[in-house]
Parts: C-alpha cells; structure tokens; sequence
C-alpha cells in the first residue's frame, strides 16, 4: 500500500533519496528557537507557505515531498521568488536576518559561491521578500536543488556553514533544457518506484537503483547506445525497483523521440508492460516504425505508479525515468556510433569549402551524428578543390576524418579522402583534393574524434568522444545540367508525387538529393508539337512548378526562354497538367528537359536556384524537325 504523505514526510531521509544523502547541511547554534525561520517560500510551482515556526527543525528536505515541493525552469529565463521572513524581533540595534537562495547548477552535489544567485534582508518580522533568479544556460538540464536559507546577522558564502541562527529549507528543481524534456516527478523514487535494470540492443544498464527521478544516459560511456533498423521489432528486459505495489501495478513504458522535438508525443510510445511484485523482470517489444527517419535520437524507459502515461514528459506523482542514445539506421546509410558523442568538445566546430562557410550552432552539438545534408558547396567536376575544418572546444589531439561519397551509396567504404591531426580548442585542418569527376550530388562526411577510426568500415566503429555532419556537394560539368541545392528537399512534402509524361511514370525522390536523371525511357518530341506533364503533388500547400527544356545544351535553363510552363498550385494530391509546346527555336537534338516542385512562398523562377524545399525530375528527351532526319534515342548519351 502507497506510504501516506504524512509517512513520507517523516522518512525523507530513506536511502531511495540520493539527492538527501548527497548534499551537505548547514550548521546552526540557536536553530530557529528566536524565531529565525523561514515562513514561506512561492517559486514556480513551489507553495510552501506558513511552513516555519519558532522552535521547529533548523533544516528541512522537501525535495522528494510532493507536486507543492518542485517546479520546473528553463536555463536563460529569470524567475520571481517570494520568501516570508520569520517571526524574529531581536530588538532595536540589533542584527537582522539575511535570506539567500542557492541553486546547484553542475549537479555536483554541493554549492558553490557562484550558485549563490539571489540575496536579501528583512529588516521586519514576517516581512515579504521579492526576489529575482536568474538561471543560466547550463550544458545539460536535469533535477537538482534549490536550497533556500534563513542566517542570522549574516549574508552567507557558503551554504554548508555554521551559523548562529537560523533555518535551510531544500527544494526539488527541474532544469529543463528541452533536449529533450525533463520529466516533471513530485515524489520521484523516493518511495521504491525505480528501474532496476534496462537490457536493450547491447545497452545493459543493470542494478541502477533509483539515483533521481530522471537520469540521462544519452552522453555515457560505450554501451550506453544502441543501433535499430525501421521496421524491425526489438525486445527489451526491464527489472522494477523494490516497491512492492501489491493490489497495484508499476507501468513501464518505452518512448522513441521520433521527430527529435524532444517531446514525447503519444505516437511515439512504443511499448508498455506492468509489474506487480518487487525487482520483478519485464520483457517488451519494441517496434521501430517504417518510416522513421535515420539518424540519433533518445529512448525513454519511463516507471510510473498505477499511471499509463499518455505523453513523456509529465507531470507524474511516483517514478523513474531514463534516457538513452537510439540510432537509427535504415542500412542505406552509414552512420557512425559515437557514445559519449561531443559532450566533452570533440565535435566539428567550421568548415569552409568553396561558397560553403558554416558554424556550428550548438557548442557541443545534440549528437554524435548530423545529416545537414540542407546545406553545401557548388563544385565544379575535377576541379582542385581545398576544404579548411575547425575543431571544437576539447583541448587536445582531435582526429580529423575527411569522406566523400563516390560509390553514392551511403556507405562511406573506401571513400576516405584524408586523415589530419588538429590540436585544440579550435584546432583546423586543411583538406586539398579535386572534386569528383563526374557530375551529380554527393555527400561530404566530416568527422572529428579523440579516437582512431576504422576509415574502411566507418560504421562498424564504435569511438567514444566524437562527432560527424554531412553535407552536399552539387558537381557540376560543362553541357551537364545545372545541380542545385534542394536543401529539405521532399521532407515537409514539397514535391512530386508522380510525373507522367508520354505516357511514362517518374516516381518521387524522397532522400537526398532529392533528383533523379531518367534516360531510360525514349521521349521522341517534336518542334511545334504540344505535350502534357502531369504531377500528382505531394502533400505540402502552396507549391509552384515549372517545366523547363535546356534547348542549347548548356545547362543553365535560362527562365527568360527555357522555362515553357508554371504554375501555382494551393493544394495537394489532386493531379494537374502543365500543357507546353517545343518551341519552334529549340535545335534538334538530344536534350534534358525538367520538371521541378518548389515552395511557393519561396518560388523562384530559375530552374538553377537554389532552394530549401522541392524535387527535380530530368527528363532525356530528343526533339525532332518534322522536315529534318529522324534523331535516335541514346540513353547513355556520352556519360
């Protein structure tokens, strides 16, 4: 039967609460005999007003005490406190009592002088305080404490010493920094709700016990990380804690973050189970969705008591949760398996290559992996071609890997362009090779890490510290047709479903590089002749499509005489006709003639340009003068 609040309070000092046990008390002689106390605190969700009185404990742990006892920030944001001073009248000249709050920002379990972020004096018995916390951006969010003090005569720099008189009372605090979210516990494991052990995929995280509501194990050591395919169903063995919930059950429930919003939506719980016995074993099935997309991600394993929770991030009453790395990996792309990622500044901080000049964001990034596959570098084919990397923040020997994707298949095998040694912070390395020889889309791997690396297999590595970001390169050739960047390309559905044209099918290119060059099929046209395409569009709103022929070959598409039809269109998925004529200027001959969805708000009437959403389909065609010899089709052309 669940502990009574009333029981709970008595026993907060129970070995299940780790936060109580870590942290050091300040001392008091007088204690809050004189009236020296603290007799309310409102921050946040925090109520715990009237609490104080003259004689009562000189320190109190409310961290695991209820949903009036924790509240939730978020790291950059300022936050109104409102303390009430206590009953104390120590006469006229004398002393009067200093109110201070501290908050442990590293989690390291103690305080120090820098944690110290608010202090004030009330100059009159149950005065009203009006404070201001500021809290800083922190590396990683998590639960930790916010220690509130009454001192007598003294304004404190340390929060562990002894004084006079006076009261500590110690509250529950949830940075959330969102990446992904905290979960939001009043009680946490305080009462033997926990996870034991978690087996999943290589992660074996056993006899855990219960070390606070919510532990990330995303940025762990090797282990810590699995690998899964869509489509395929995984198990998972999970282990209770040591509540015994008798007539109850604990629910454990397992949460992919699919979309990376660092929410936990109802969609994206995979799995749940219950137990009814103490350390009792769990087996799930875990079913990775077909389409998830690939690339890092977190794993939640949430314990909550008589709840089957509809979303991941609470708030819940008693529980567990624990967060982990999920990769995700269709097998058409090599992504490499960093566990402790660039937690500690081993990561890609710049590059520069050609019209391409780009900086991390983040400092350290989310992940140990990036498809930032939106943005690249125009090159043009064989050309010499020099590529500058910047490391991050880590002191010290970084490992430099430099991939170009020649095989265009993902894998990254044998494509090693080079291996440099940068010393950091801000080391930088300096790539020189020649573009690709032949024309077309390409993805430049670039990866830091403290370790060496397998660079034949790349993503049957597994390195500790590290980071690795792709982006693309468009090649471009002389009488080749232009290669822009379609950056998102069909992922918000800004693309084509379908193109039918004489009477062939050209199906949608929904993974980078978003462009399909199709000369399989012979499309005999004719000067003066009319022609239909028809796009079926995908789902996105809003979207504009062209229809261009290069009729001189050079590959530019100029929008002033080569773009033969447009057209908005404000809906999705109804098929609709782009009708053109082969304009009677066109030569005869073989020539590409494309097709391209973009964002409307965004159009641009160059088929060349570079745009963030949208496909292209190149069509070979060859086009005939009714009054000249007949052209053969020829499919390879001179590739």
């Amino acid at each position: 039967m669940r502990t009574s609040f009333l029981l709970l309070l008595l026993a907060l000092l129970r070995p299940f609460s780790t936060l109580a046990q870590s942290y050091c008390n300040p001392s008091y002689t007088a204690g809050t005999s004189l009236g020296d106390f603290i007799d309310g605190v409102v921050f946040g969700t925090i109520n715990n007003v009237g609490s104080g009185g003259m004689g009562g404990p000189a320190y109190n742990d409310y961290t695991t005490a209820g949903p009036e006892f924790v509240t939730l920030v978020n790291p950059g944001d300022d936050y109104p406190i409102t303390i009430t001073a206590g009953a104390w009248d120590h006469g006229v000249g004398t002393g009067v009592d200093q109110y201070s709050v501290w908050i442990d920002l590293d989690r390291d379990g103690s305080f120090s002088v820098a944690e110290k972020l608010a202090s004030a004096e009330a100059t009159t018995p149950g005065q009203t305080l009006q404070l201001t916390i500021s809290i800083p951006l922190v590396l990683h969010g998590g639960y930790t404490r916010m220690r509130v003090m009454c001192t007598y005569d003294t304004d404190p720099n340390d929060a562990c010493g002894s004084f006079e008189a006076g009261e500590t009372e110690d509250y529950a605090l949830v940075i959330d920094d969102e990446r992904p979210c905290t979960p939001l516990f009043a009680y946490g494991p305080a009462d033997g709700d926990y996870i034991q052990d978690v087996q999943f995929e290589g992660i074996q995280q056993l006899a855990s016990g219960a070390p606070a509501p919510y532990t990330s194990y995303v940025y762990a050591d090797t282990g810590l990380a699995a690998t899964v395919q869509p489509g395929w169903t995984y198990p998972i063995t999970i282990r209770s804690g040591v509540y015994d919930p008798q007539d109850a059950f604990e629910y454990y429930s397992v949460w992919v973050d699919l979309d990376r919003s660092g929410s936990f939506d109802p969609n994206e719980k995979l799995a749940v189970g219950t137990t009814d016995a103490p350390f009792q074993q769990l087996t799930l099935n875990v079913p990775i969705p077909a389409n998830a997309p690939n690339g890092y991600t977190w794993m939640r394993v949430l314990c909550t008591y008589e709840e089957d929770p509809a979303q991941g991030c609470g708030p819940f009453n008693y529980g567990e949760a624990e967060d982990y790395t999920l990769i995700i990996a269709n097998g058409d792309l090599c992504i490499p398996h960093f566990t402790w990622q660039a937690v500690e500044g081993d990561y890609v901080r710049a590059v520069q290559i050609a019209d391409l000049d780009w900086y991390a964001q983040l400092t350290p990034p989310l992940w140990g992996y990036t498809d930032n596959t939106i943005q690249g570098a125009h090159l043009t084919a064989g050309s010499p071609t020099q590529l500058q990397v910047t490391t991050g923040t880590y002191v010290g020997y970084q490992h430099v890997y430099v991939w170009i994707d020649y095989g265009l298949d993902g894998s990254f095998q044998y494509d090693l362009v080079e291996h440099q040694i940068a010393t950091g912070p801000g080391g930088t390395a300096t790539f020189s090779f020649n573009a690709p020889m032949q024309p077309g889309y390409y993805r430049l791997r670039i990866a830091c890490s403290r370790d060496t690396l397998d660079t034949t297999i790349p993503c049957m590595s597994t390195s500790g510290y590290g980071n690795a970001i792709d982006f693309a390169l468009a090649v471009h050739a002389a009488g080749w047709p232009c290669m822009p960047l379609q950056g998102y390309g069909t992922q918000w559905g800004d693309g084509m479903e379908l193109v039918t044209f004489n009477g062939y099918d050209y199906g949608q290119a929904q993974v980078f590089p978003y462009y399909t060059l199709n000369t399989e099929h012979e499309n005999q046209l004719q000067i003066g002749q009319n022609y239909i395409v028809t796009i079926v569009p995908d789902s996105a709103l809003d979207e504009s499509y062209l229809v261009a022929l290069d009729m001189n070959d050079d590959g530019t598409f100029d929008p002033a005489t080569e773009v033969l039809a447009q057209q908005a269109i404000s809906g999705s998925n109804a098929p609709f006709d782009l009708p053109f004529t082969t304009p009677a200027l066109c030569p005869a001959g073989q020539h590409i003639l494309r097709v391209r969805s973009q964002f409307s708000l965004q159009f641009n009437p160059d088929p060349c340009a570079d745009n963030l959403y949208g496909e292209i389909v190149d069509i070979a065609v060859v086009v005939s003068d009714p009054d000249g010899p007949c052209i053969p089709f020829v499919g390879d052309w001179t590739t």
